[in-house]
């Protein structure tokens, strides 16, 4: 504005110089008047603006999801008229669209318009803005698949939460989305420590005994699994199971989650008769629950085929497969377990060359998922290596041995498990280092305002 100002003075100083003092006066005048009038104009447009980004606002929190959209979109197309420089509100208008368009089904488009919000995040100053953006953007990269990309930013809300003294619960929700980030990627020393954490602070606010504890439970659970600490893993699960019963809430689709992880620690203990149990009871209550066709029926299935499978009941076997696949063949990263389980199935039948063709299949869909579980993915490699070599083909096992080297290698470089993430430079470093590819998805729809 000053430099504007300066420059009008001296336009209106050499018309002065020119044409006398008067027609100075008159230029200067008309400069200003023209700049005042521009100045009003834009004021009102982002009171307007400001106007239509509280009531999408307040249609939002009163569930009018469609209207809060359209609110949304005319503040935004309103912003782009008048080119507003990104800040705290253009930012908070892309975050209600965000949640407007999850809430209507479109999570891609959703992903869209939070990532454009992140864009506006080097004009926002206000932290509970940040933090919104933070915490919407790595809940839709995990809703929508892209685990890996989703770590960095939910670390860096955990973070911020902590600078900005958020509620002790709303840390172990942050502290939850981040672990199950980390667990699909296969880092599940990393997602233990956050579950854990999550856990501590969520039983000091609630006690030990609230309902609410189940679910992280049943993912520490998970995550010791994988680590093979099986007695660790078994003690969540049973913890789990007493928290469900204890609330009356053992008819659920939820206490199924428990049976089944209580069945998949027993089978590998090698107490498979008391995992069918626990299955079976799984199976009964999915289908009363979800119906014969729901994907977690199909994982119940393919569970069930390998306890046939260790029992030697290859039949048996056999018609729980079948009936998984058929469940599960839109499901990639469900079908990735079903055509494991069928080649450990050939194999046991002495069926090499068919179990190889299998274990090829079931790596390469989960080669194919947008965030491919790095531990399981070189649990298939080193399984397709051992197959490949009894088939005679050495130069294919020895490639895929150097392939599940690279995945644990870059297993092992992931970050410390036991690290501080309520320190956000060290959060905020971890942005810089690990989203490069999303941080070019941003930069390409910054033209948005």
């Amino acid at each position: 504005m000053a430099l504007v100002l300066a420059i009008f003075i001296g336009i209106s100083r050499t018309v002065s110089r020119e044409f006398g003092p008067a027609a100075g006066w008159i230029v200067f005048g008309v400069l200003a008047g023209g700049l005042g009038i521009r100045f009003g104009i834009t004021w009102r447009a982002q009171r307007r603006f400001r106007k239509q980004v509280k009531t999408a606002g307040n249609a939002m929190d009163e569930g009018q999801h469609q209207e809060a959209l359209r609110m949304a979109d005319d503040a935004l197309t309103l912003a782009r008229k008048w080119r507003f420089t990104p800040d705290d509100e253009v930012a908070l208008a892309f975050v209600i669209r965000a949640e407007a368009l999850k809430k209507t089904g479109d999570k891609q488009g959703a992903l869209e318009a939070s990532a454009r919000a992140f864009s506006c995040m080097c004009g926002v100053e206000r932290a509970h803005v940040q933090l919104m953006i933070f915490d919407q953007l790595g809940w839709l990269l995990l809703d929508t698949g892209h685990a890996r990309k989703a770590i960095p930013i939910l670390e860096a809300a955990v973070g911020l939460g902590h600078r900005a003294e958020a509620k002790p619960l709303e840390t172990a929700s942050r502290l939850e989305r981040a672990g199950m980030a980390c667990l699909r990627v296969g880092m599940h020393a990393n997602a233990a420590a956050a579950f854990g954490k999550a856990i501590d602070l969520m039983t000091k606010e609630k006690g030990a005994d609230a309902l609410e504890l189940a679910s992280p439970y049943i993912n520490l659970g998970i995550s010791y699994k994988r680590m093979q600490k099986l007695d660790d893993a078994e003690r969540c699960y049973r913890e789990a199971m007493r928290l469900r019963q204890k609330n009356f809430d053992d008819k659920s689709e939820q206490f199924s989650t428990v049976l089944l992880n209580l069945g998949v620690v027993c089978a590998e203990q090698g107490r498979n008769e008391e995992a069918e149990k626990y299955y079976l009871e799984t199976l009964e209550l999915r289908i009363q629950m979800l119906g014969r066709n729901h994907w977690r029926v199909g994982n119940t299935y393919n569970n069930l085929a390998g306890c046939r499978r260790r029992l030697r009941d290859f039949a048996g076997a056999e018609k729980y497969l079948r009936q998984a696949i058929e469940i599960l063949d839109a499901y990639p990263e469900q079908l990735c377990n079903v055509v494991d389980t069928l080649s450990r199935l050939h194999e046991d039948e002495g069926k090499t060359e068919e179990a190889l063709a299998a274990a090829t299949r079931a790596r390469e869909i989960q080669q194919g998922l947008p965030s491919p579980d790095l531990s399981e993915m070189a649990t298939l490699f080193e399984r397709e290596a051992a197959l490949a070599e009894r088939c005679g083909e050495e130069e294919r096992a020895r490639e895929c041995r150097t392939r599940a080297s690279e995945m644990r290698v870059a297993l092992a470089a992931a970050p410390p498990a036991d690290r501080d993430l309520t320190n956000l430079p060290e959060s905020l470093k971890a942005l810089e280092q690990h989203l490069a590819s999303s941080l070019e998805r941003v930069r390409a729809l910054e033209h948005a305002i």
